[in-house]
């Protein structure tokens, strides 16, 4: 066990540890945002606009895109580049 570990301190910087935080939130998200859309009667498509950063951390989402998953549970997705992380 390391020195940081002992003393109660993680290993990991904060900014993997924000980008873990954030990556899970987003996803939980996306996720819920699926159920809910599943469990609508409604038989137009939801939109669902989400702005990404331009990162691997968000490739998941436009992996959806592309292979159709979305589609399969009738979203339509927007997706915009943002360069600001809020």
């Amino acid at each position: 066990m390391s020195t940081l570990q002992r003393n109660g301190h993680s290993s990991q910087p904060s900014s993997i540890k924000k980008v873990k935080y954030y990556t899970t939130r987003a996803l939980i998200t996306v996720v819920l945002l699926i159920m809910l859309a599943a469990c609508s009667s409604q038989e137009e498509p939801v939109t669902l606009k989400m702005a990404l950063l331009p990162i691997m951390d968000t490739l998941p989402m436009y992996v959806a895109q592309e292979q159709g998953y979305f589609a399969e549970e009738g979203i339509v997705v927007e997706i915009h580049l943002t360069l600001l992380p809020s």
